[in-house]
């Protein structure tokens, strides 16, 4: 799931990226494979990120590292929204099937049961609960390397 996620992302992010760069059709799609295949470079974003940023340099177009990652983060909840939507949308016709006794309903309504409610609640928890439990835990918590600040603070006087 996480590589149509992340496919879906990259290929969301080449349509941008490609509106900014005035290209035609037929480059877009070049373009988008090429941010597709970018993605294998490396674990991570980075080599997407390095992708973009260094086409745009090369275009002599200025857009910020952050309005670029930006853009990745929005269209990553785009992409999960999507890809979350039509994962569910294909369990519908499980879920109602034929309405009526027959050979393996139950078992097809379980199933399309379990996967639509397991895909709502992940995505729920996906975009909501756990960057806003991240949020709160970090209020609440010292960096890491803050030991080592203070230190350098005291050794300095």
């Amino acid at each position: 799931m996480q590589f149509k996620v992340n496919a879906r992302r990259n290929k969301y992010l080449g349509q941008w990226a490609s509106q900014i760069l005035s290209y035609d059709s037929e480059k877009e799609k070049d373009y988008i494979q090429s941010i597709i295949k970018a993605d294998f470079e490396e674990a991570g974003d980075e080599d997407v990120f390095r992708k973009i940023q260094g086409d745009f340099k090369k275009a002599s177009i200025s857009i910020p590292d952050s309005k670029i990652r930006e853009q990745m983060t929005s269209l990553l909840e785009r992409a999960i929204i999507m890809t979350s939507l039509s994962t569910m949308i294909a369990m519908v016709p499980l879920i109602v099937g034929n309405i009526g006794p027959g050979a393996g309903e139950g078992s097809r309504m379980a199933v399309g049961a379990t996967i639509f409610g397991g895909m709502l609640i992940s995505t729920f928890f996906t975009l909501y609960v756990t960057p806003t439990m991240y949020i709160i835990l970090t209020k609440n918590t010292k960096r890491i390397d803050s030991v080592d600040l203070e230190l350098n603070k005291q050794l300095k006087k």
